[in-house]
């Protein structure tokens, strides 16, 4: 938010894969920040290749320990953490007061089903890849209680 109200966007998408039970790589390569995050069930390491820096610490032996841990305790948010907890579904839902299909889209050339959530503090939306393999292929959050982040009615 600028200080004359007006509101720009940035983009920083993410890529993560994940190999459960204690496996992480994901890349954040946007207009602010670019960011490798590297956890394998024993270490976690951050690497910025622009600045060509990195940090390492020890952290816990499951992929949701060490997620708790590095918000917590470091305070880093892994891209697309809500999405890789074991039980990211019910943690998301827990919050939410409504929700509905918008339709059908297509993200990134990928025929996809967008859905939008609504909770007190952050509303959500995500797209599912249609098909067997119903994996998510976007997903964006706004938060309610950072001003700059409140849409304005139009």
């Amino acid at each position: 938010m600028l200080t004359s109200g007006q509101k720009l966007q940035f983009s920083s998408p993410a890529t993560a894969s994940v190999w459960r039970p204690n496996r992480l790589r994901a890349d954040r390569k946007g207009d602010i920040v670019n960011q490798e995050f590297f956890y394998d069930g024993k270490t976690l390491t951050l690497f910025n290749p622009k600045e060509n820096l990195y940090a390492t610490t020890a952290a816990p032996p499951t992929l949701d320990a060490m997620l708790d841990f590095a918000r917590e305790k470091l305070d880093v948010i892994a891209p697309g953490a809500e999405l890789l907890y074991g039980n990211a579904a019910e943690r998301m839902l827990k919050e939410t007061t409504s929700g509905f299909v918008v339709g059908p889209s297509v993200v990134a050339g990928v025929k996809s089903t967008h859905l939008a959530f609504r909770g007190a503090e952050v509303d959500w939306q995500i797209w599912i890849e249609d098909g067997d393999k119903p994996l998510p292929r976007k997903f964006v959050l706004t938060s309610k209680k950072l001003p700059e982040s409140r849409s304005s009615p139009c």
